[in-house]
């Protein structure tokens, strides 16, 4: 690795045939330690310049350049600081000629995606491989002033335009013959060139081009490019043709396959690599309308005045319409064929029983579900019923009713005869996903504490459903999932308190632990805040996994400090089944409201933020580990995507900190965790009290 800082790196290319030649036959590496440029010190500048505090770095950290394994860069760099060119470019040796790029004055920067782009990189191109991507940047200068508007900045425009496309074309091509993922930016539309169609756009005077070393500067009657490194040379405004992008993933994707191979039936021949995405908590509200009575924008905030009501809802309410729409369309241009998706429940709004009756309860579920369809028309969605998907809520039954017969009916397009079966008998189903893979939804609203209309020790003899089940698996060589709405453990803003009935809560967690050699993750929903949980034995092994996500509604109490932003995630998991990352997306509700436009971006990679291997449970144990000294930063990180990027930098002490990390190390028997563990280690901050304790959610 090297550490090139206050330079930007730059490789002038005598066409599109040396950019290819130098990033296509160097070597193709499926690992993320490769190290290059060992040896580079001295930082290579346009044109040679000496560097001035007055540049823009392109880079100012450690440049890290394993993704395209550029093993002849020392080389290059080495001739390009020997022998500084004397003109704009210098044309290197014709490599075989059909390159559409004027070999001279074509500067081409390659970069790891800065942090402030991955986001809308990923949502632009929805069907890049999940791996670290490779920014190439070309630009071309030109003989006309582009802050110019006449016929002959207009005709070198367009020629330089054709030029860029077709030679763009050229190198995706080639890259992709070498088992590259690539793509480019449309320069006429600022979408995906070769990609499929989605709703994000990126134009060529897009203010975010500034954290790739550009700068974009308004004029009044038209934004152009400045370059910064040519602007400094020539002292004015630079003439630059668009800046545009070429992408490309750091992996072969022949040697990591994105979503696993399937036969012409849709069934996987072997386990293969794979993503599962997660949407839960969509709590669509009806009544949310915009109106100049903020009392009355919403029957979900209970008469509480809306703070700043837009399009997308606010964060007093309950999802609008538009908000799942636009969620579930994001979700369906990001989906590729051989990923599935579980959703774990609640679809009505939060709102008094007296607001709803059973009949408008199942038109919500049976609305919410056909917009699901038809966003993930050839998706298979595996759905867990939520404590507001009854009524009234919370109270639902351990025996058939008629809430299991219209989830039944509903959820048939995506579910086999056994599992719509049981899916009747109880709330709760299992069902092979393909060969070696099974998931069993749960219906554990029958053990959900304020749930008053359950008291047998085994609702709907589920337990023993479970066990007979995970059995099976054990002897049939399956690996599986369990999802569910309301999840085992304790929650991570109250003391002490699960969410289940403590009996119940044990049971279950026994179960779990018993089984873990075979349950390869938990999901769950409800509390529509962002955490994990790790399961351990009476020694303290690690076991198993449990992941709780935020809700797409971005709803709080009016007497909370804090919400959530609307969001989804996806997991990675590998040919064993285990969960590798987890990818989570999420939308900035009070941006999108201001700017009338749904941009979704990367809030966070699970493996990156917390500098873990994978998601496994000796990994998480590592993770709530590292959160208990009292300075931690990894907790100060884990707390601010709690809420899913709501309140960046709220803090979370004292108690607070010792319900979070407590509610990771331990799913039962917590006591032991705040008395023991704990009190000594935070005995510092144990009597504070910050605004962050009231973080918990009252309304689920």
């Amino acid at each position: 690795m090297t550490s090139v800082s206050g330079c930007r790196l730059v490789c002038y290319v005598s066409g599109i045939k040396s950019l290819l030649h130098r990033v296509a036959t160097t070597r193709i590496s499926t690992t993320a330690s490769t190290t290059v440029c060992n040896k580079v010190t001295s930082a290579v500048w346009s044109r040679g310049h000496t560097p001035s505090v007055n540049h823009t770095p392109l880079v100012n950290h450690t440049l890290h350049l394993d993704p395209l394994s550029l093993t002849t860069m020392d080389h290059h760099l080495q001739a390009l600081t020997a022998a500084p060119p004397t003109d704009c470019c210098t044309p290197a040796q014709d490599l075989g000629g059909l390159s559409p790029f004027d070999p001279e004055c074509v500067e081409c920067a390659v970069q790891n995606c800065p942090q402030r782009l991955i986001s809308d990189v990923r949502l632009m191109f929805p069907d890049a491989p999940p791996s670290p991507v490779t920014v190439v940047t070309v630009a071309q200068r030109t003989l006309q002033d582009m802050s110019r508007w006449d016929a002959q900045v207009l005709q070198e425009r367009e020629a330089l335009l054709e030029a860029f496309v077709q030679g763009a074309i050229d190198v995706c091509e080639k890259l992709r013959e070498r088992g590259f993922w690539a793509d480019f930016i449309d320069p006429s539309s600022g979408l995906p060139f070769l990609g499929p169609y989605t709703n994000m756009t990126l134009f060529e005077t897009d203010d975010r081009y500034s954290s790739l070393g550009f700068c974009v500067e308004d004029l009044g009657c038209c934004r152009v490019l400045r370059h910064t490194l040519w602007g400094t040379h020539v002292g004015n405004m630079v003439r630059l043709s668009p800046l545009l992008l070429l992408c490309c993933a750091a992996v072969s994707v022949t040697a990591a396959p994105a979503g696993g191979e399937r036969t012409r039936t849709g069934t996987r021949t072997r386990a293969e690599p794979g993503r599962m995405w997660h949407i839960t908590d969509l709590h669509l509200d009806p009544s949310y309308h915009v109106t100049s009575d903020p009392a009355h924008v919403c029957a979900s905030s209970k008469g509480a005045a809306a703070v700043a009501p837009g399009v997308y809802g606010d964060y007093l309410c309950d999802a609008p319409y538009r908000l799942i729409q636009e969620a579930l369309k994001t979700l369906g241009t990001m989906v590729q064929e051989g990923d599935y998706v579980i959703w774990t429940g609640d679809s009505p709004p939060h709102v008094p029983p007296s607001d709803l009756s059973f009949d408008l309860v199942v038109e919500i579920l049976s609305n919410v579900t056909s917009t699901v369809r038809l966003a993930l028309p050839n998706v298979t969605v595996f759905p867990a019923v939520g404590n507001h998907d009854y009524w009234p809520q919370d109270q639902m039954p351990d025996r058939p009713n008629a809430l299991y017969a219209a989830a039944a009916r509903l959820w048939a397009p995506w579910l086999q005869q056994e599992a719509l079966d049981s899916l009747l008998t109880g709330g709760f189903y299992s069902q092979l996903v393909h060969p070696g893979l099974r998931i069993i939804s749960l219906n554990t609203i029958l053990y959900y504490g304020p749930n008053h209309q359950v008291t047998s020790s085994d609702p709907a003899g589920q337990f023993t459903w479970l066990e007979r089940t995970l059995g099976s698996a054990e002897k049939n060589q399956e690996k599986v999932y369990i999802i569910a709405h309301v999840p085992v453990g304790f929650l991570p803003y109250a003391r002490n308190v699960t969410a289940m009935k403590s009996e119940h809560n044990e049971r279950l967690t026994a179960i779990f632990l018993r089984f873990s050699h075979v349950i390869r993750g938990q999901f769950y929903g409800h509390t529509h805040r962002d955490s994990v949980m790790v399961m351990r034995d009476h020694t303290g092994a690690a076991l198993s996994s449990a992941f709780v996500s935020p809700a797409v509604t971005p709803i709080r109490n009016v007497n909370e400090k804090f919400s959530n932003n609307p969001t989804f995630r996806v997991y990675l998991f590998d040919q064993f089944y285990q969960i590798q990352d987890l990818w989570q997306f999420f939308l900035n509700l009070t941006e999108a409201n201001v700017q009338q436009r749904a941009l979704w971006r990367l809030e966070y990679v699970m493996t990156e933020a917390f500098g873990l291997k994978d998601l496994s449970p000796d990994s998480l144990l590592g993770l709530g580990q590292s959160l208990v000294p009292p300075e931690s930063r990894t907790f100060q990180t884990y707390f601010n995507h709690f809420t899913a990027a709501y309140s960046p930098g709220a803090r979370c002490e004292g108690r607070c900190k010792v319900d979070q990390v407590c509610a990771v190390l331990n799913v039962d028997q917590r006591g032991s965790c705040v008395e023991q563990t704990l009190c000594s280690v935070l005995s510092d901050h144990s009597a504070q009290r910050t605004e962050a304790d009231t973080a918990g959610v009252q309304r689920v």
